[in-house]
């Protein structure tokens, strides 16, 4: 049986207090490990990394960026995703069975306001 961990992050944004309208920021990060190995380092209650990726506004519609351009202020958002996968390869067929477990949490909103450069 094999396995792997993985650990994600991406950002959305947002007008203040409405999700319905958030928009995924471009770019995220994305890591992996096998468990119990020299990949993998633990971080014990109290540690942390820092991580620092580069993104960009990219509005999801013309209705979304109108709304940040009457109200520059809006909610940058991160969303963390982890995962444990498990498979088990069966050489005489050529397949893999997997299952996985996985967990999501998200950030509070952070407020922001937004600078938008004019479209050419």
């Amino acid at each position: 049986m094999d396995s792997y961990n993985i650990a994600g992050i991406y950002l959305t944004l947002q007008p203040p207090g409405d999700r319905r309208k958030e928009s995924e920021l471009k770019g995220a990060v994305t890591l992996s490990a096998a468990p119990k190995s020299a990949q993998e380092i633990e971080l014990l209650p109290g540690q942390w990394v820092d991580l620092k990726l580069r993104t960009a506004v990219e509005c999801s519609s013309e209705e979304f960026c109108h709304g940040f351009a009457a109200e520059p202020h809006a909610q940058l958002v991160a969303h963390w995703l982890e995962a444990l996968y498990t498979f088990k390869r069966v050489p005489q067929c050529g397949i893999e069975r997997g299952e996985y477990d996985s967990r999501m949490l998200d950030s509070d909103p952070l407020e922001v306001v937004l600078s938008l450069a004019p479209s050419n």
